[in-house]
């Protein structure tokens, strides 16, 4: 077999070179997605807004054929990957391709069958012309991004995450700026949609190439495959209908509220609601990846080392997510509608009731972040394949039930906090400790969970408080603003976190991996 080995850099390296790449590559893409939204919404309209996010979130429904089947993959391939078994590797990823082919087929005929039930799905649709191209567009770029994700599922494995990183949020920075031409010069949003579907192919024969050069041209070459073995068919299906039940219950959680929306408060809220969720969805994307550039090594530690080695480094994983989501919590409390009223102008803004139920929704979602990242690494979204759907019938009811009593889009955020707060905020974390370490309790975990939810708290009131003794107001004002919002909610959570096991394993960790890089360096000067 001609396969190349890939360079056996440590866990941490790899993790902290995924998160490095992460960021860059992440700032470069959001301030040209920045950009893009500014001359969408200000070109366009709030309803285009709106309808972006309700196409979107019907394409995620439908992308449930999917089963879950990325995170069940990447699962089996940890171990063969940390074996170097490359025939094992091979023959994984064989059905894995073929499986991809199906999904992406059984989206696009999926979208084909609904296009014509739009109306009642939606609600009535506002007056854009050939709308539902546009929504054929959508669903065939959701089709393309499923056909190429086998190829992104083995480079993460791999924990080469930072490749498929660079490679499509790169191509997606390039096609945004295309895209801002495009909507400025013609005020097209289907051709902004086939320029999505451009950046979609760009990114995967970049990650094609990697491929081809990890492994060899005759990587995919099926007749060189032996057969034996387990078939994969046998070896997945215990996790699929897990994950799949997994999944269904975290695409209706995460995209649901802009269909509850539209329906109990209306399609404008909707579009207005969806330039919040912007900002949201675009922190969520570069946090899920600094979580995801490590999961890899989650995985492999898992497999290959003790479950108490494990539980230190979760106390690590901790930590940073509940200081990740706990500081950008503060700052979006803060800096929420004096940015949204820069960046897309007053009649963009809710009222700050409102804001405060949308940061608190992101907060508790993203301290999930950690014990959700260690459940799919090692295995143990078996055990709680029901937790998601359970919450998500609570979020309807509740949102109904909140909507109908006058409370609008606050009332769709406190739905989702209520739901999450009686299922997967106290479920999974036991779970986790009583599967995946093998410990009696997580009293532990959520007594730290305390901990950072009252500095989350704490570092809310008092920058708020600082920012409103201001003497200036617009641009002046608003750097001022983010100004405090870096130092005093960052010292507050160093003074009290400081000296934690997990801040000494963080301090550690990159410790190492910078004296590493800068060696590396000097030894190749």
């Amino acid at each position: 077999m001609a396969e190349k080995t890939h360079s056996k850099a440590s866990r941490t390296e790899n993790s902290l070179r995924n998160v490095t790449c992460s960021i860059v590559a992440y700032v470069a893409k959001f301030a040209a997605s920045f950009f893009f939204r500014m001359a969408f919404v200000r070109s366009l309209d709030n309803v285009y807004a709106g309808i972006d996010g309700l196409f979107s979130t019907v394409l995620y429904i439908i992308s449930l054929v999917e089963m879950g089947y990325e995170v069940a993959m990447a699962y089996v391939l940890y171990r063969p990957i940390a074996e170097e078994n490359y025939a094992e590797i091979r023959r994984i990823m064989l059905y894995y391709r073929s499986v991809s082919c199906w999904i992406a087929v059984l989206i696009l005929l999926l979208g084909m069958a609904v296009t014509p039930f739009l109306p009642q799905i939606v609600g009535k649709l506002p007056d854009i012309p050939h709308i539902r191209w546009v929504f054929m567009a959508a669903t065939l770029n959701m089709a393309l991004e499923y056909l190429f994700k086998y190829r992104r599922t083995l480079i993460c494995a791999m924990q080469k995450q930072y490749i498929c990183t660079l490679a499509h949020y790169l191509a997606g920075a390039a096609m945004d700026l295309l895209q801002i031409l495009a909507v400025l010069l013609t005020r097209n949003y289907l051709l902004c949609l086939v320029l999505q579907g451009c950046g979609l192919l760009l990114e995967a024969m970049v990650e094609g190439l990697y491929i081809k050069r990890q492994f060899g041209r005759e990587f995919w070459q099926r007749q060189r495959c032996g057969m034996e073995g387990i078939p994969i068919s046998r070896q997945v299906r215990p996790y699929i209908h897990s994950v799949a039940l997994h999944k269904a219950g975290t695409v209706l959680l995460s995209h649901g509220d802009v269909l509850l929306i539209s329906q109990l408060a209306g399609i404008l809220q909707a579009g207005i609601y969806s330039n919040y969720k912007y900002i949201i969805y675009a922190l969520n994307s570069v946090y899920t990846l600094l979580m995801e550039s490590v999961a890899a090594g989650i995985g492999e530690l898992g497999a290959l080392e003790d479950k108490q080695k494990s539980r230190k480094v979760f106390s690590a994983v901790q930590l940073a997510g509940a200081w990740i989501y706990g500081f950008s919590a503060v700052c979006l409390y803060v800096l929420f509608n004096p940015f949204i009223a820069l960046w897309l102008g007053e009649n963009s803004l809710f009222a700050e009731k409102i804001v405060v139920a949308i940061v608190l929704r992101f907060y508790v979602n993203g301290m999930k972040k950690a014990v959700s990242v260690y459940r799919d690494a090692l295995g143990l979204f078996i055990h709680d394949r029901w937790i998601s759907l359970a919450e998500f019938l609570l979020f309807f009811i509740f949102s109904f039930i909140l909507c109908n009593l006058g409370m609008g889009v606050e009332g769709v955020m406190y739905g989702s906090v209520l739901a999450a707060a009686c299922t997967s905020v106290w479920f999974e974390p036991l779970l986790l400790y009583r599967k995946g370490f093998a410990a009696p309790g997580a009293g532990q975990y959520f007594i730290m969970y305390m901990a950072f939810a009252g500095c989350t708290l704490g570092g809310c009131l008092l920058t708020k408080a600082a920012a409103q003794i201001l003497p200036w107001s617009g641009i002046a004002g608003f750097l001022c603003q983010i100004v405090m919002c870096i130092f005093i909610p960052n010292l507050l959570f160093w003074l009290c976190f400081g000296h934690t096991e997990g801040f000494r394993i963080l301090q550690r960790k990159i410790g190492a991996y910078l004296h590493k890089s800068m060696k590396r360096k000097l030894v190749e000067k």
